[in-house]
């Protein structure tokens, strides 16, 4: 099993990383993405298709793509606000980067607390 969980985050992992903030916005595209990921995960793990999502990923130890983009989406407020030397270049001359990434935190920050609420 280890072996495959270390082939998952080798092969797989780093491309559905790669990214994540800006595609997984797409409903079509994150659909797809998630329904592979899940086949994937079933495959890799022998287990049926019926098998709890939230399963797979906990065998793993890893998040479904939703949290994951949510997850790169705080890592990106995070350099923005406390990192600015650890963005991509292609942020060098945006100086009102930090306001942006206020508002996504502000925005992530709603959508966590009204999902807790439901």
């Amino acid at each position: 099993m280890s072996i495959l969980r270390n082939t998952y985050f080798a092969f797989v992992y780093p491309h559905i990383l790669y990214g994540i903030e800006i595609y997984a916005k797409q409903y079509t595209f994150k659909k797809k993405l998630i329904t592979v990921n899940d086949k994937l995960l079933c495959i890799l793990q022998n287990k049926s298709y019926e098998l709890s999502v939230k399963d797979l990923y906990n065998n793993f130890d890893t998040l479904a793509i939703p949290e994951l983009h949510i997850h790169q989406l705080l890592i990106l407020v995070h350099k923005c606000l406390h990192h600015k030397h650890l963005l991509p270049s292609a942020f060098a001359n945006f100086h009102y980067i930090i306001r942006e990434c206020e508002k996504i935190c502000i925005v992530i920050l709603f959508l966590q607390i009204t999902a807790k609420e439901l």
